[in-house]
């Protein structure tokens, strides 16, 4: 695991979102619980729909700091190197419906 920044950081925002893309694409291409929970639970909640959930997933894949709870994520993840913690946190995100979700729950 590479050695922390003077700001205790092990990665840098573009690296945090290429090492995730690569390993949340790994779980999508094998139908891994972490990508099939957040489809699910957003048709348990009624909240689904094709367009939404992929432009959440875009998001989630290529641009997550333009939603602050997935940059607050993506930093904690950029301070402790726990892909697994990103992991969970980015399925409930989209489970979520995005950023969406935290709109519908108030």
């Amino acid at each position: 695991m590479p050695k922390k920044d003077t700001d205790g950081f092990r990665y840098t925002k573009e690296e945090a979102i290429e090492i995730f893309a690569t390993e949340f694409q790994k779980r999508i291409d094998n139908g891994s619980y972490a990508y099939t929970s957040a489809i699910d639970d957003t048709k348990v909640y009624g909240w689904y729909s094709q367009e939404s959930f992929e432009a959440s997933l875009k998001i989630l894949m290529t641009d997550p700091y333009s939603s602050e709870r997935l940059a607050r994520t993506f930093d904690i993840y950029r301070k402790t190197g726990n892909i697994g913690v990103l992991i969970g946190e980015a399925s409930i995100w989209l489970s979520m419906d995005g950023d969406k979700g935290n709109e519908k729950i108030q």
